[in-house]
């Protein structure tokens, strides 16, 4: 039984990764224009959510600490305010 649980922890920590990285830094996240300042920030302070995203994920599936699934709620809560995709229609499955 607790291996069940580990390898179903450790999918979800690989599908957390997986979308950050590949749906959302490959392909949702825009490089900003040089001069746009704003987008700029933007686009940095998703960048750094995501990768907080990723890297939680990782420690979540090296640990059964519970802080880090905390920690992953509350940056996941962030990226939604940032990036509305909860509102669009194309968002992942």
């Amino acid at each position: 039984m607790c291996s069940d649980i580990r390898i179903n922890k450790d999918l979800h920590a690989d599908k957390i990764s997986d979308t950050a990285t590949y749906y959302f830094m490959a392909q949702r996240v825009n490089i900003p224009g040089a001069s746009d300042k704003e987008e700029r920030k933007k686009y940095l302070k998703e960048l750094e959510l995501l990768h907080k995203l990723v890297f939680y994920s990782m420690k979540a599936k090296q640990s059964t600490d519970s802080y880090y699934i905390d920690e992953m709620r509350k940056v996941l809560d962030e990226f939604k305010k940032e990036y509305p995709i909860w509102e669009r229609t194309d968002r992942p499955e």
